[in-house]
């Protein structure tokens, strides 16, 4: 597993573009209602095959807490936790995209 820490600043994400890194403010999902977060964890899952990115949410619209089936991925508070497929990241509007810019 590549995991990165809840502080960020990690090298590129395997499997993603390398566009995104750990730490990286990303938008989840549809444009017309996206989800704002922060790449936690890349790499693969015991849950479901091939590689998977961990998101910490800004907001408690997560299904999770960093972990599934008790397997912890990354830290986040309750339901601001969301593993998806990187097809469907895209970088945040704000300045740099990056956690802390």
């Amino acid at each position: 597993l590549q995991a990165f820490g809840s502080g960020g600043g990690g090298g590129d994400v395997a499997g993603v573009s390398s566009e995104f890194r750990a730490g990286d403010v990303v938008m989840v999902g549809d444009r017309a209602a996206p989800l704002q977060g922060v790449i936690r964890y890349a790499g693969r899952a015991a849950f479901a095959p091939g590689e998977w990115v961990g998101i910490e949410l800004a907001q408690p619209l997560g299904k999770n807490d960093g972990s599934v089936d008790g397997v912890r991925y990354f830290e986040c508070p309750p339901a601001r936790g969301l593993f998806v497929k990187a097809d469907v990241l895209r970088p945040a509007t704000r300045a740099g995209g990056r956690a802390g810019a």
